[in-house]
């Protein structure tokens, strides 16, 4: 009589905890989900930040060497081949700036960096074809005049650059770079 009692009780132990487990193993399951949540958004803005952190350690080394370029113009005996090929590096590397993901650039942010990029070929053409190739002294005279005539249009380059630096360092992302 008591093994009919015991049985029933049995069953309904068994669906009580079995409906418990599975209540469990929900809550376990959305717990994950949530924290799988948090975990991509903590790691996006992660990401976020290194990018940030990787154009303004970019953006440092740009105007370190837009800085270094303008004190090559008019150099006496400079090599202007080494003044190219450093041209080619920085438009390079502004290139791969913008083709890049520089976080929450502005559109007039972007639009003075392709003006740098523009200015940095037409220099590079000049060096590249007045002052290079050129054997005519005379004609390398006035390309190296023209070259430092320039030079405080690299300074307002430089400072527009400083300017997107600044805001990335302000928005978090740029360490105690430049």
């Amino acid at each position: 009589m008591f093994s009919g009692y015991f049985s029933i009780i049995g069953v309904v132990v068994s669906v009580i905890g079995f409906a418990w487990t599975v209540a469990v193993a929900l809550a376990s399951k959305e717990a994950a989900q949530r924290a799988e949540a948090e975990i991509k958004e903590t790691a996006g803005r992660v990401t976020s930040r290194l990018k940030e952190s990787d154009s303004a350690s970019d953006l440092g080394m740009i105007i370190g060497a837009l800085n270094e370029i303008k004190g090559l113009h008019g150099v006496k005996d400079v090599s202007y081949e080494l003044v190219l090929f450093k041209y080619t590096m920085l438009r390079a590397k502004l290139v791969t700036l913008m083709s890049g993901d520089i976080v929450s650039v502005l559109e007039d942010e972007k639009l003075k960096v392709q003006e740098i990029i523009a200015e940095i070929s037409l220099l590079e053409r000049l060096v590249s074809t007045k002052v290079v190739r050129n054997t005519d002294l005379d004609a390398k005279e006035l390309a190296i005049e023209d070259l430092v005539s320039r030079n405080p249009a690299l300074a307002d380059h430089v400072d527009a650059l400083n300017g997107i630096l600044t805001r990335i360092k302000q928005s978090g992302g740029g360490g105690n770079v430049g």
